[in-house]
């Protein structure tokens, strides 16, 4: 999950068990981004958040 902040930042939120938001919503301050879930090769539920220059941020899709 990205969310594309006004003041030229992006934060990812990593590891979410569900996504609350569709693409392209708007989101008001204090708004749910989802749940912290427990996947990839991890011992129990968490979240991983990382802020971004949004200008050096490129999503594309992991083909496995």
């Amino acid at each position: 999950m990205i969310v594309k902040h006004g003041n030229r930042l992006s934060t990812i939120y990593g590891h979410l068990s569900v996504i609350s938001l569709s693409t392209g919503q708007s989101l008001p301050t204090g708004a749910l981004i989802g749940y912290s879930g427990n996947s990839g090769d991890s011992t129990g539920p968490h979240l991983h958040i990382s802020v971004y220059a949004t200008q050096g941020v490129r999503i594309e899709q992991y083909v496995n």
